[in-house]
């Protein structure tokens, strides 16, 4: 039941909401990867709504094909403000841009993670990577991992890169 508050606001204010559709294609990742994309998505997105960083309000979603609408969907609430085009912004719109994103990184280190991963809806709120160079097979990825020495070093190990070298990128990390 939607709390009277609620029906108000929707007779009072126009709301725009916006469907994402993922649609079938042979060249993305496996559908059980994709599945876990927009779970972490959706995940990402209610951890926001804890916080003070602007962010879609998500009022449902499927992550599988097994819905009436017959493919995985996120209805979400429209977020106002117009696109950014860095190459053609100003030099004062893009100070801007960088002045919010500051406030964001500020907000977001009062929310600290306990392990490096995913978002997810499942596995205790964090998950492995998503992200496709972060796969070890198809259908296996990488995390979670306590500390961020012990993840910078898979994930370079997993681009064949130096793991000393994630050490180092750790360290520089923990003095900032």
């Amino acid at each position: 039941m939607v709390p009277v508050s609620q029906r108000w606001r929707c007779l009072l204010q126009p709301m725009v909401w916006l469907a994402r559709l993922r649609l079938l294609d042979p060249l993305m990742s496996p559908a059980d990867v994709q599945t876990r994309v927009l779970e972490s998505e959706v995940a990402t997105l209610q951890l926001l709504a804890k916080t003070n960083v602007p962010a879609p309000r998500v009022y449902a979603f499927a992550s599988t094909a097994e819905n009436p609408v017959g493919t995985p969907y996120v209805i979400m609430e429209k977020m106002p403000g117009k696109p950014l085009d860095w190459y053609t912004a100003t030099t004062a719109q893009k100070d801007r841009v960088l002045e919010q994103l500051v406030v964001i990184y500020v907000e977001l280190e009062k929310h600290p993670l306990p392990w490096t991963g995913c978002l997810s809806l499942a596995d205790g709120g964090m998950g492995p990577f998503v992200q496709l160079p972060c796969f070890v097979t198809p259908t296996s990825a990488l995390g979670t991992y306590k500390t961020l020495p012990a993840s910078y070093t898979a994930i370079f190990r997993q681009a064949g890169i130096d793991p000393q070298l994630a050490v180092l990128v750790a360290d520089a990390a923990a003095k900032r």
